[in-house]
């Protein structure tokens, strides 16, 4: 997940010149689930997916409540 990360932080880098942090939302991706994959791996693989997303935003807009 660290790799994905630091991808998602590097394209950010590249935007920001030109467009305000502020005016930026993450996307999430889709997980790839095969349809092969058993339902526990599926799930697992969704929710790293969001984990790594929840991880992005805090970093970038840091943590409201």
């Amino acid at each position: 997940m660290p790799d994905e990360l630091d991808e998602i932080y590097e394209k950010i880098d590249e935007v920001t010149p030109y467009i305000a942090l502020n005016r930026l939302s993450l996307c999430v991706p889709n997980a790839q689930v095969l349809p092969n994959e058993a339902y526990e791996t599926a799930l697992k693989k969704q929710w790293t997916t969001i984990d790594m997303a929840m991880i992005a935003a805090k970093k970038l807009w840091g943590q409201t409540e």
